[in-house]
């Protein structure tokens, strides 16, 4: 009997060990898949994968008149990076993530420092706004979603969504990008 539950114990370790590393080999994979289609040369000096690629003055989004900066995460590389590792994001300003068709997402906070307000955006209009999102501990890991498909997420600093109002104030409100590069 004592064999028995050892073997099982070790045959449950085995088979999380083995799921947790065929997890992070896709994730690898996604990610030099998606670096070569940035650089198919292969030259890893000039594609900085930590640091956001954004050399070019960043895009703008107005949202219920207020206009502010926001760089584009248009592509898998830099919707699954987002503003992971960063130390903070400047006031007013916002990371503006596009999907091609409305769909349902879902995002982490993986590796993020600081906390987020999340605006839903379909077809130019906020359907869905997520207040305060915190920076994740070591041992939560949780996924925010919005209650219907969305073409686009604007994330901006926690707070940012009171200071236009609040929640009632913004929902059914235009956001219209200009300036995309």
């Amino acid at each position: 009997m004592v064999i028995l539950v050892v073997f099982a114990s070790t045959m449950g370790f085995f088979i999380r060990y083995t799921a947790d590393k065929a997890v992070e080999e896709h994730a690898n994979v996604f990610n030099i898949q998606a670096r070569q289609q940035l650089d198919p040369e292969g030259d890893d000096q000039r594609v900085n994968t930590v640091e956001p690629k954004f050399s070019i003055a960043p895009a703008t989004l107005t949202v219920a008149g207020t206009t502010l900066p926001v760089e584009v995460a248009d592509d898998a590389l830099e919707r699954s990076r987002g503003l992971s590792g960063r130390a903070s994001l400047q006031s007013n300003t916002g990371m503006l993530f596009l999907f091609e068709e409305p769909q349902l997402v879902s995002f982490w906070m993986k590796d993020m420092n600081f906390a987020l307000d999340f605006l839903w955006i379909r077809d130019g209009v906020v359907v869905d706004i997520t207040e305060h999102v915190p920076a994740p501990t070591e041992d939560d890991l949780p996924t925010y979603a919005p209650n219907q498909p969305v073409d686009m997420v604007l994330e901006v600093n926690a707070g940012w969504v009171a200071s236009q109002g609040g929640r009632e104030t913004l929902l059914g409100t235009t956001a219209e990008l200009q300036d995309v590069h």
